[in-house]
């Protein structure tokens, strides 16, 4: 009886899981608040003007510097203002929409590019990497990586960096 009764258990566990993680969503699990503290420093040295190539007609200035709770941070909306010590929110449905094709590209820039979790103003070789980076992350979103408008926009962008020769 005791076998018997073993057996109806597992059985109904097994089927009891089959259902479950057919029938439901899941479990949800947060890896970050909804918010976040930002923290902000300059990471080039002179501005970079007008990049036509990412948005014609703005004079973007210099490249901010982003720490997100620790984490290095990018700005995926080139163009769009911040300041030091506001609060980020994150939403939902972003204003930014990529196919495929960027969100791999962003993922191996991302992966590949310079990071840190130092939460403190940026040396010249640390912003240097920075602004690289932040300057692909730009290209892939705008949708213009492996041309010659990404060249001509990394060119502008890297050219404000302490040491443009590095980048």
């Amino acid at each position: 009886m005791k076998q018997k009764w073993k057996r109806f258990m597992a059985g109904f566990l097994a089927i009891l899981t089959m259902f479950s993680a057919l029938f439901t969503n899941g479990t949800t699990a947060f890896a970050a608040s909804a918010s976040a503290k930002i923290s902000f420093w300059y990471a080039s040295t002179k501005d970079s003007g007008e990049v036509s190539e990412l948005k014609a007609g703005y004079n973007h200035g210099k490249v901010l510097y982003a720490m997100i709770d620790g984490h290095t941070g990018y700005c995926m909306n080139f163009g769009l203002s911040a300041d030091g010590g506001q609060l980020m929110n994150s939403y939902e449905n972003s204003s930014t929409s990529m196919t495929a094709q960027q969100e791999k590209y962003l993922s191996y820039c991302l992966y590949y590019g310079f990071s840190t979790t130092n939460v403190e103003a940026p040396s010249n070789d640390q912003a240097n990497a920075y602004i690289a980076t932040q300057a692909m992350v730009w290209i892939i979103e705008k949708g213009i990586f492996g041309t010659a408008s990404a060249d001509s926009a990394a060119r502008k962008l890297c050219t404000t960096a302490p040491d443009s020769t590095a980048n």
